[in-house]
């Protein structure tokens, strides 16, 4: 029976290239994490592996969509489907908890939003707080006034759906997707991370 696990970690830990060690030696598929990777024109500022340090393992997950696409979490879990199709192990790696999260959670099947209360939603994010405090206070509890992708978000349900995210949630609860996930976190001093991040830094600007 095929395996998945999943190696997290903070921003130059190393977790790339452990991902590519631990999938070779497993004869795995890797999927990225990265909210950044996943766009082809940001090599640089992403610091996704080079297609030298792909090469031999499948990698999803990296340049699926240009910037001006849309890639969000159904997208993210239809890309672990195509991985599971390929009949192989599967090593999750990345920093970007929210796709992990919605994996193992699961997402509603119902929450499909259309162009035009995306963009209603966008248009109407400052005053997006202001109607979440007066509809929604459990959702308002959850949320900061300044998180405005969580406000764009519930906005997008109420326009889409006329009701609250919470009572949305409450009618149309998330299908568990995912729950047989070995979990693996790198751990690292402060001090080698704050060195490694600074020469991926120079190197970068170079």
């Amino acid at each position: 029976m095929n395996k998945t696990v999943a190696i997290l970690g903070p921003t130059a830990s190393g977790k790339t290239a452990l991902s590519i060690k631990v999938a070779k030696k497993l004869d795995a598929v890797v999927l990225s994490l990265d909210s950044l990777s996943v766009y082809k024109e940001i090599d640089i500022i992403s610091a996704k592996p080079t297609i030298k340090e792909r090469e031999g393992v499948v990698h999803l997950g990296i340049d699926e969509v240009f910037l001006d696409q849309e890639f969000n979490a159904y997208e993210f879990i239809a890309l672990y489907n195509k991985a599971k199709l390929m009949d192989k192990n599967i090593v999750i790696v990345g920093g970007s908890g929210f796709y992990l999260k919605a994996l193992i959670d699961g997402l509603s099947s119902n929450l499909k939003i259309d162009k035009i209360n995306r963009q209603k939603a966008k248009n109407n994010s400052q005053l997006g707080y202001e109607m979440i405090l007066k509809y929604d206070q459990k959702y308002a509890q959850k949320i900061s006034p300044r998180d405005t992708y969580r406000i764009v978000k519930w906005l997008e349900i109420y326009y889409q759906f006329g009701i609250s995210a919470t009572e949305f949630f409450k009618n149309n609860p998330p299908n568990s997707h995912e729950d047989n996930i070995e979990l693996y976190e790198i751990e690292i001093k402060r001090e080698t991370l704050r060195s490694r991040i600074l020469k991926r830094t120079e190197e970068m600007i170079k």
